[in-house]
């Protein structure tokens, strides 16, 4: 939960427009997404899951939660181009879907020009590593910031990097 907090507050500095559309690409038990709805509930917020088993339970966790704007979708990324309700998101966050680059490449074409890509990673992201620079450069993208934070009870600093498409 204390991730997806501190997407919503990255989400909020970054973002204009009052109802944002915001994907949690491979949203597991759908923390990240979840926290960003109940932190910013005029969000757009789609969980996107390849596990059947995953998407009934979130599928389910949506309905039941009543939250208008909360949507679940049964698709895997990087497998065929998007349906139209499925991609132009104003922000795609991914936390550990893959390494770095490759969730790059993964979640840069979901999201519309000026988007952003919201990366959760244990160290801070370096533009300058040949491979993140190279799935940056595919997909017209840049780092924007790291911003730092901890989740409680931990000693040490998390970093989310914040990547914009041109």
């Amino acid at each position: 939960m204390a991730d997806g907090l501190a997407a919503a507050a990255a989400l909020r500095s970054e973002l204009t427009g009052p109802s944002p559309r915001v994907l949690d690409l491979g949203s597991g038990g759908g923390a990240i997404g979840m926290a960003v709805k109940l932190a910013w509930p005029q969000a757009h917020v789609t969980l996107m899951e390849s596990s059947e088993r995953k998407y009934r339970f979130l599928n389910s966790m949506a309905a039941r939660s009543g939250l208008a704007g909360l949507t679940v979708a049964l698709r895997r990324a990087g497998q065929g181009a998007p349906p139209a309700g499925q991609r132009d998101f104003d922000a795609v966050a991914a936390r550990a879907v893959a390494p770095l680059p490759q969730a790059a490449d993964l979640a840069l074409p979901l999201a519309r020009p000026q988007g952003l890509f919201l990366a959760f990673q244990s160290a801070a992201p370096d533009p300058q590593e040949p491979e993140l620079g190279r799935a940056l450069a595919r997909h017209a993208a840049r780092l924007v910031k790291s911003l730092p934070y901890r989740r409680p009870g931990e000693d040490r600093d998390r970093y989310l990097g914040l990547f914009r498409k041109a």
